[in-house]
């Protein structure tokens, strides 16, 4: 599988137009990757992107003025991104992304709060679809992971933080059905990363921040349990990304901005370790994908 994770925009609390990458079996810094083509924050949390080519979907710049934006880099290369000329088809930030390597799917979001999931193909890339709707209502803040055949859309805002965890097929279209609930930590989340058989649910916290680690299994239903602690910065509103054997947790909140890494072996359990720090992105709410998730 991949092993290159990326990290673009955010906010600190202005918008910033910087990616960063890592490699996320070396432990160490990020290093410079290129420019989004404007300045975003506020993006889709969660992992959208194939083994070839990471996407960046709605955001917003201060104001805010809220966009549908659909922008796309290429793993391999360094360089900024481009905007593809297409629309997901809602304007909305603080939305739910994920994929698997043909299908990304983006869920809910704000102003207004929505409960809509549409998707589109990671490989001809064209204007968002119509896929259903989230089964609880609406909901923006949350975390999106997935396997190759399922996603999963966990914590968040239903217009106070939720626990609830729900899941969609992704090669169908339909509404989000119940998966269980986040058993110990707020659904305010850090991140989210996954390979293709656990999802990681990264500390978190609404006006005290949590440093519990907790896991899924994708592929059964239940609440989460344990995995461990954040041996580190407590914080919440952060990116994830993953290799098939490892989750980073990157950047985040906690009265401050933050540029702190920390990781975790996926299959094992226990607190995370330091990983670096995130060289261009001292922000939250910023995107992050990697070319190695469970998704793919």
């Amino acid at each position: 599988g991949g092993n290159r994770g990326v990290l673009f925009g955010g906010g600190s609390p202005t918008a910033a137009d910087v990616m960063d990458y890592h490699t996320i079996s070396t432990i160490g810094s990020s290093a410079d990757f290129g420019d989004l083509p404007t300045a975003t924050r506020n993006l889709g949390c969660g992992q959208c992107s194939s083994r070839t080519r990471g996407f960046a979907i709605c955001g917003d710049v201060p104001g805010p003025t809220i966009h549908d934006n659909i922008i796309l880099f290429t793993f391999a290369s360094l360089g900024s991104a481009v905007d593809s000329g297409f629309d997901i088809g809602t304007d909305r930030r603080i939305t739910t992304a994920l994929s698997n390597e043909t299908r990304g799917i983006v869920a809910g979001g704000y102003e207004p709060e929505n409960n809509v999931i549409e998707y589109i193909s990671l490989q001809t890339v064209g204007a968002g679809a119509d896929f259903g709707d989230l089964s609880a209502g609406n909901r923006y803040f949350g975390y999106g992971s997935a396997s190759t055949t399922r996603g999963l859309i966990a914590g968040g805002i239903l217009s106070a933080v939720t626990n609830s965890i729900e899941y969609i097929t992704i090669s169908t279209t339909g509404n989000a059905a119940d998966f269980g609930d986040i058993a110990v930590g707020d659904g305010r989340l850090l991140a989210a990363a996954a390979n293709s058989t656990r999802s990681i649910l990264a500390s978190g916290g609404q006006d005290s921040y949590s440093n519990v680690i907790e896991y899924v299994t994708i592929a059964t239903l239940g609440n989460s349990v344990d995995f461990g602690d954040i041996d580190g910065t407590d914080r919440r509103d952060g990116s994830g990304t993953s290799s098939p054997t490892r989750a980073v947790f990157s950047c985040g909140y906690n009265g401050s901005f933050q540029n702190k890494q920390d990781y975790v072996e996926i299959m094992t359990l226990g607190n995370s370790k330091d990983f670096g720090d995130a060289a261009g992105s001292t922000v939250f709410r910023n995107g992050g994908c990697s070319n190695g998730h469970g998704g793919l």
